[in-house]
């Protein structure tokens, strides 16, 4: 996947009209919605196999963020498959993991976020007996299992979880940090 950030004043309803008249011009058929705050187009190129997709939010400072895509949904499923390189454990009955990672200084990040089919007190109780067997020690309050922060030495993790909707299973957003900036 290859992804671009760009930044503009236009509304994203504009932004998403442009970038869809300009595959039609092409001859593609895009995919598009809008609102004031969020808009989103794709589309599939039966030319190359290439997936692209454009979208555009509104940040608080007023200015749209564009997020331009280019993916090769045949790779996916290779992608998908493999186990997720990340500094710290994820349950095997995990799917759809998108993590990223991140410098400033001396502090690094790495940030994660998948689904699965497990339950949130399950993910907790992982993520408790998983990262206390690594040294780390929950500083969290066990009053919800809504958010859960470990820490060890310079580096912490964090872990939100969300319970979804439909079949059960949790959306897990984890965030690891080592140093200081």
């Amino acid at each position: 996947m290859q992804l671009s950030v760009v930044y503009t004043t236009d509304a994203p309803a504009q932004v998403i009209a442009f970038y869809a008249e300009a595959f039609r011009a092409r001859g593609l058929l895009p995919i598009a919605s809008a609102d004031r705050r969020f808009a989103h187009v794709s589309v599939f190129d039966p030319a190359d196999g290439l997936q692209r997709g454009v979208t555009a939010l509104v940040e608080p400072s007023g200015h749209t963020l564009i997020l331009l895509s280019v993916s090769d949904p045949q790779g996916l499923p290779k992608v998908l498959a493999r186990a997720p390189e990340a500094p710290y454990p994820v349950p095997e009955a995990h799917r759809a993991f998108l993590g990223y990672s991140s410098e400033d200084g001396n502090a690094k990040a790495h940030s994660g976020q998948f689904v699965t089919s497990l339950g949130t007190a399950q993910v907790a109780q992982y993520y408790r007996e998983r990262l206390g067997a690594q040294g780390y020690v929950e500083r969290s309050d066990r009053s919800g299992e809504g958010l859960l922060v470990f820490t060890k030495g310079n580096g912490s993790v964090s872990i939100a979880l969300q319970v979804l909707d439909q079949g059960g299973g949790s959306a897990v957003f984890v965030n690891h940090v080592e140093g200081t900036p």
